[in-house]
């Protein structure tokens, strides 16, 4: 297995980024969502937001397509109801960049590429194949609301139903290569021996072969730290609120309930930033080990 030079905790892109950041698999993910036949070599600008208004606010990938129709799409596992807001930044920045701003003073109506927002979810919770996210919902009060953006949600879990796992064949192998780590990962953390056989059910069953030649077990390491921060933490938390529960019962008084979960949903946070996924799963299972978790981290 060829172990690339992406290193796991310092690499800020998701593997859905890896996969998708290139000219041909954009062509194809845009084809795939507006069954549109754009052939290879179509003109495509990335524009994806690299440092944008916030450190950590970056969307996984923003393309133009043809200069006609701008796309920006994202992978999560959880859903954000915000990503209409999120997205309202994402694309005032994008196209603050497009045009000079002298330009929206003058008489001519400034054109620009006709934008898209998509959100590809792979989580476990239910969703259907598609569903939207209003910008609208967001407001307070009554009356016309003049200012929207519709964020599409597609479920591109394997089994989910979605469409557009058809129409892309690379999307389809990244819903197949998630589920087979989601798999492992029910049996508890993936070992090195559980890596080379993820790796090779891919070689075996064609699952973005150039790709995890490419970058061999490391995204599969990526995947499993993607794993830990949204579904790991979801069960850190569920198991954390009953232990705090405990522990504020056995200190007598409400407000030792609320600082006892704080503590606990503290240390998973921490846990997860020093990669500590296996002492985070023991936490859940061994209170004696919690505890001293607890006293290590100070809390």
């Amino acid at each position: 297995m060829n172990n690339s030079d992406i290193t796991l905790r310092n690499h800020k892109d998701t593997v859905f980024r890896l996969i998708f950041n290139n000219k041909e698999k954009m062509v194809e993910l845009y084809n795939a969502l507006y069954d549109t036949n754009y052939p290879p070599g179509t003109p495509v600008d990335i524009n994806t937001i690299e440092d944008a208004l916030y450190l950590n606010d970056k969307n996984d990938i923003s393309f133009t397509i043809a200069n006609t129709y701008l796309v920006i799409t994202e992978h999560q596992s959880t859903i954000n109801p915000n990503m209409p807001l999120r997205d309202l930044w994402y694309i005032a920045e994008i196209y603050k960049k497009m045009v000079d701003s002298k330009a929206v003073f003058k008489d001519t109506l400034v054109k620009l590429p006709r934008p898209t927002f998509v959100v590809m979810y792979n989580g476990k919770d239910s969703l259907p194949p598609e569903s939207r996210l209003e910008l609208s919902d967001c407001f307070l009060g009554d009356g016309e609301r003049l200012l929207n953006l519709s964020v599409i949600v597609y479920n591109v879990n394997e089994g989910a139903g979605c469409s557009l796992l058809e129409k892309s064949p690379t999307l389809y192998q990244y819903s197949q290569l998630i589920s087979l780590v989601r798999e492992y990962w029910s049996r508890g953390p993936i070992t090195h021996h559980e890596r080379q056989q993820i790796y090779d059910i891919c070689m075996e069953k064609g699952i973005l072969v150039d790709f995890m030649k490419e970058h061999g077990k490391t995204i599969i390491d990526m995947l499993s730290v993607e794993f830990t921060e949204a579904e790991i933490q979801q069960l850190f938390e569920e198991n954390g609120f009953e232990r705090g529960l405990k522990l504020g019962r056995e200190e007598g008084r409400e407000e030792g309930e609320k600082n006892a979960l704080e503590r606990l949903n503290k240390l998973g946070t921490l846990l997860e930033e020093y990669g500590r996924v296996s002492d985070l799963l023991r936490s859940m299972k061994d209170p004696a080990y919690q505890q001293k978790l607890l006293e290590e981290f100070g809390l």
